[in-house]
């Protein structure tokens, strides 16, 4: 049956029972993109639909993400593995308030072969033996990594920050040369409702015109 129908008949089950060990979820009223920014709002990873005049294991299911982005401070690199070629990830970091490079976290999708060549060719112009960060990055790969001069900045898109403070879910989108690394935060989303009110200056009052003698 549909899945508006089958949703029907399990309210009329759940509905009436005192105390259900279930909890009959209600439709939302809004759209898809309305709904999103609320789920996005909450720092939720996002939320899940299906259309509702449709029945059986299907395809419609939709997964619609929240994502973040924001710029990095490029502090490294791994060695490539299987087919890829150039690198296999960027290490990411930020500066925190002391002035020192925290480790962020990798990213390892979001390039094509020209982008992958192009990238590569300004790492290897940075490339150093010292470490960037603060502490070394505690990673699973084994793969060998390279340090870079923490000069190249990368915006990214992420999924969140986790509580080490290390992005998920991460994907480049371009190498930015408008922002100095040194200004490189992490940066705190803001919601719009709590942005601060501009204070408006009072009118000055109008001089009146001298009458000329």
């Amino acid at each position: 049956m549909p899945l508006a129908q089958r949703r029907a008949l399990l309210k009329a089950i759940v509905e009436p029972v005192d105390e259900p060990v279930l909890r009959y979820s209600e439709d939302f009223s809004f759209g898809a993109d309305d709904l999103l920014k609320s789920a996005c709002d909450m720092a939720l990873e996002g939320i899940i639909g299906k259309r509702v005049d449709l029945s059986g294991r299907n395809n419609t299911w939709i997964k619609l993400k929240c994502r973040r982005r924001q710029e990095f401070v490029i502090g490294g690199y791994s060695e490539p593995s299987g087919s890829r070629t150039q690198f296999g990830a960027l290490l990411l970091g930020v500066y925190d308030g002391e002035g020192k490079l925290q480790y962020a976290g990798r990213v390892g999708s979001g390039f094509d072969h020209a982008t992958l060549a192009a990238v590569k060719r300004e790492l290897d112009k940075r490339e150093t033996q010292r470490m960037p960060f603060v502490r070394e990055p505690q990673e699973r790969s084994r793969t060998p990594v390279h340090w870079v001069k923490p000069e190249l900045v990368a915006e990214c898109n992420f999924a969140e920050w986790t509580k080490e403070r290390i992005v998920r879910q991460t994907s480049f989108v371009s190498l930015r040369d408008d922002k100095p690394a040194r200004q490189i935060v992490k940066e705190e989303a803001v919601s719009a409702k709590r942005r601060p009110r501009r204070r408006r200056r009072p009118a000055r009052p109008r001089r009146k015109p001298r009458s000329k003698a």
